[in-house]
């Protein structure tokens, strides 16, 4: 990769330029304890970094039913859960705490294929681990989150 020479810009408060293969920041004045002051600058040889890219196609559906490890986990109060459904079908999300009781019903109907996210509240709820579980037609997942007040 090279810059056309003479290109400048500011770096906290450091002077920036490109010239040629190189990108020369220079830092702020020194003064050492004799009161000399001297600058220093720092010369680094830029290398060409090759990337592919590759172009999402957003009307794809998921190739499996998947159940998501919710995020941020811990959580205080909300979170966010995520699932794939590959076709469109019935689905029951629901979170229970470590009775087995359930505490609440997030999803009950049908979904269509796809990728979901919701966002989760749990404030009125005591601190504690709780599981969530998605039942999709056959298909049955369970994941565990930490609730933290």
């Amino acid at each position: 990769m090279t810059a056309s020479d003479g290109v400048r810009g500011d770096f906290f408060g450091s002077s920036v330029s490109i010239s040629g293969d190189y990108v020369i920041v220079g830092a702020a004045n020194h003064v050492d304890g004799n009161g000399s002051s001297s600058r220093s600058a720092y010369m680094y040889k830029m290398s060409v970094l090759t990337t592919s890219v590759k172009t999402a196609d957003l009307s794809a559906k998921p190739e499996a039913f998947l159940l998501r490890q919710n995020y941020p986990n811990p959580f205080n109060p909300t979170t966010t859960i995520q699932y794939d459904l590959p076709q469109q079908t019935k689905v029951q999300l629901a979170i229970f705490n470590t009775a087995g009781r359930r505490v609440k019903t997030l999803v009950n109907g049908a979904r269509t294929a796809g990728y979901h996210s919701l966002t989760v509240d749990m404030q009125g709820l005591s601190s504690g681990i709780y599981f969530y579980r998605l039942q999709a037609g056959r298909f049955s997942q369970t994941q565990r989150m930490l609730f933290l007040k």
